[in-house]
This record gives C-alpha cells, structure tokens and sequence, in this order.
C-alpha cells in the first residue's frame, strides 16, 4: 500500500505481496511494475481457480496484465511474460525449479538486471531465461532435480553467463 502511495516506480511483487495485491482493490498499477505469479497466485489475483489458469494460461496471463496494467511474469514448465504487447514465451528450465526458493532466486536475478538500466520487460525476459539455463546447465552436470538447492542455482548463475556471452 505504502508503494503504491508513493508512487515507486520500481517494484517487483512475489509470493505474499501477491497475497495481499489479490486482497486490494487496486485500478492499476505502474506500468514499470512486475508481477511474478505462478498459476495458483495468478489465480487469486483474478478471483478464479487454478485450474482455470492451468487451462487458458496465455488467456489469463493477459487478464492479470490488463488488470494490473504492468508487465505479469506466469511462472511454470513454460514461462509466459507480457507488457500488454505480445507475450513472450521462455522455455528454459528443469523440473528443479518447481521448488520453494528458486522462485526467489528469480526475483532477484530480475531485481538485478532492472536495477542495472534494464527495462522491466527486458529484465523479466532476460532474468526468466537465465534462470531456466542455469537449472539446465546445473542438470547436464549430472545432478539430480531433486538435489538442486537454490545456493546451487545461485552458484551456477555466473558460470551460465558466462557461457552465454
């Protein structure tokens, strides 16, 4: 609430921020803001279940953005993101990442690269698909899914950039 209040214009929202936005009864936010939900989260934003979301993913990923008026990062298997233009797709990541905290690793990688001059929609894009590379390149070391910790991700996020450039 304060956020909104004073009008700050970089903001990511996650896990129980989105909680209490879906409590709120809130026009539109910035459009500089992010909103990472998964489909769960999504969900309650919109006042639906989650198996409506899982359904028309793409259809409610656009209801969250129209609503909000900011860019909305869907969380999951295939990431959907979108500023209200087009939705950008990214598929990169394992099934190491359905876990409690690498969520939060995302955020941050997210936070870092629009603190650094990106915009938000270049910094959702960019942060989700290196996120997703560093859980793959973590997996081809012949890692198990189950063992990634987000220390780990963390760890490898230097070494997939590196590769990547």
């Amino acid at each position: 609430r304060c956020l909104i209040k004073s009008k700050t214009e970089k903001v990511i929202l996650d896990a129980d921020a989105l909680t209490i936005l879906s409590t709120m009864k809130v026009k539109k936010l910035p459009s500089t803001w992010i909103l990472t939900p998964h489909e769960g989260e999504l969900a309650r934003l919109l006042g639906v279940t989650s198996a409506s979301v899982k359904s028309k993913r793409e259809e409610y990923l656009m209801m969250g953005q129209k609503k909000y008026g900011c860019i909305v990062l869907l969380k999951g298997a295939m990431s959907l993101i979108s500023d209200g233009g087009r939705i950008q797709r990214v598929s990169r990541g394992t099934s190491a990442l359905a876990k409690a905290g690498t969520g939060d690793v995302l955020l941050g990688m997210i936070a870092a690269f629009y603190a650094q001059g990106l915009s938000p929609i270049d910094a959702t894009v960019l942060g989700t698909f290196i996120h997703g590379q560093a859980s793959i390149d973590w997996m081809k070391k012949g890692n198990d899914h189950l063992s990634l910790r987000p220390m780990d991700l963390i760890e490898q996020i230097p070494k997939t950039i590196l590769k990547l450039r």
